[in-house]
């Protein structure tokens, strides 16, 4: 996998919302909730396509009586109403209606180059490269975005690239090192727990208290990658696999399993199309599980896991395969250009972000037909969740919040 820090300029071009998200309950890779990675994956989701009706769950007015909801809402214009955006009680947490629709809110701007977003239902938090100026950072904000403020600050030379959140401390990767910094704040002084160099993401297995970690094959090498543990409290690392992987880019955890995405390496230059998806159980030189393999592209990135399926971007499409290996299909073709950049799943959908300008913020019932459009023109570089809301980043560093 090539990996670039670099400048990039990207023209953030309008916004197209096309339809709202469908409700989510929550994601069990939420390692507050859960003991596992948070925003890649979510459970108990509950959507609707159009004109939906949302449960009350995801904020609104809890309650199963017609009348009562009736009469809250009387008098209420749903069409433009940000507390009642197209039903009683559907809230756009902060972003406008419009047409019966919510609309996006701004949670920062300046934040190039956003490489991952973890939302946990009151606060988000994201890694910062930086790409054209400003510091390598870990920032962290109330959900609205308000309140931001770095947890660690890297400098002008330092990158930090990945993050994993639990209920009492975020563990993230900055130049050379994965640090733990205890929440709310460990004021800028984070706890060196690894000394390591080349990881690309992390993940939280908070029962048995270790964080997992891909490290990428250096380009057009051919050895070098592997996924890797450590204890949270520091200490030795230990291998999840004893053979090398070809560039192990995205990573997540669910049922007890690592999953990651092998992006595929470069010999002189040329893709050498050994990408894939590969699990392996927690431990140490665990037994591997061939989940996908496609050896028809590379640059394989994003991964998220719902129990039976695995979904990752590949082939200029979201792809998938049973998390117990099979043969990989095509789930959704791609509506922009290039491989989809990051993907979450709740128990109704599967979202994903598409790069380059001409991109856009994407979801599709678990039987896909037809891709979704939530919002249009943006170069999308990561993206996450929480029970009530999707988060994503841009390349020109804008962070966005889209009530489901």
């Amino acid at each position: 996998m090539r990996v670039v820090f670099g400048s990039l300029t990207v023209l953030l071009l309008s916004v197209s919302i096309q339809a709202c998200v469908g409700d989510s309950a929550g994601s069990t890779e939420n390692p507050a909730n859960s003991g596992s990675d948070a925003g890649n994956t979510g459970a108990d989701g509950a959507g609707h396509d159009g004109g939906f009706t949302p449960s009350f769950d995801g904020g609104g007015i809890d309650t199963t009586d017609a009348g009562d909801a009736a009469q809250v809402c009387a008098n209420v214009n749903f069409q433009t109403d940000a507390k009642n955006c197209g039903t009683c009680g559907h809230d756009c947490l902060g972003g406008m209606c419009a047409g019966g629709t919510c609309q996006p809110s701004t949670v920062s701007t300046g934040q190039v180059y956003v490489s991952k977003i973890i939302a946990t239902g009151t606060k988000v938090y994201w890694s910062r490269t930086p790409s054209g100026g400003g510091t390598g950072a870990i920032i962290g904000a109330d959900a609205n975005g308000q309140n931001a403020a770095a947890l660690f600050d890297a400098g002008t030379s330092g990158y930090c690239n990945s993050m994993t959140v639990g209920a009492s401390d975020a563990f993230f990767y900055c130049t050379g090192h994965i640090y733990r910094c205890s929440l709310p704040s460990c004021n800028m002084v984070p706890t060196a727990i690894l000394d390591i160099i080349n990881v690309s993401d992390a993940a939280l297995d908070a029962v048995n208290a270790r964080v997992y970690f891909s490290v990428y094959t250096t380009y057009n090498q051919q050895a070098g990658g592997f996924v890797g543990s450590v204890a949270i409290a520091g200490g030795a690392m230990a291998r999840l696999t004893a053979v090398d992987q070809p560039s192990p880019t995205s990573i997540t955890i669910s049922g007890g399993n690592v999953f990651w995405v092998n992006g595929g390496t470069y010999l002189n230059d040329n893709g050498q199309l050994n990408g894939g998806v590969r699990s392996a159980p927690f431990g140490t030189n665990s037994t591997v599980t061939n989940v996908a393999s496609d050896g028809a592209g590379m640059d394989y990135s994003g991964i998220a896991v719902d129990g039976n399926n695995a979904y990752y971007g590949g082939l200029r499409a979201v792809r998938t395969a049973p998390t117990v290996g099979g043969i990989p299909t095509t789930y959704a073709a791609t509506l922009g250009m290039g491989n989809p950049t990051a993907l979450i799943v709740d128990s109704s959908y599967v979202y994903w972000g598409e790069p380059n300008a001409n991109g856009g913020l994407y979801r599709c019932e678990k039987n896909c037909t037809k891709p979704t459009p939530l919002v249009l023109n943006q170069h999308i570089v990561t993206i996450a969740q929480d029970a009530k809301s999707i988060y994503w980043a841009t390349a020109s560093g804008t962070i966005s919040r889209l009530a489901k």
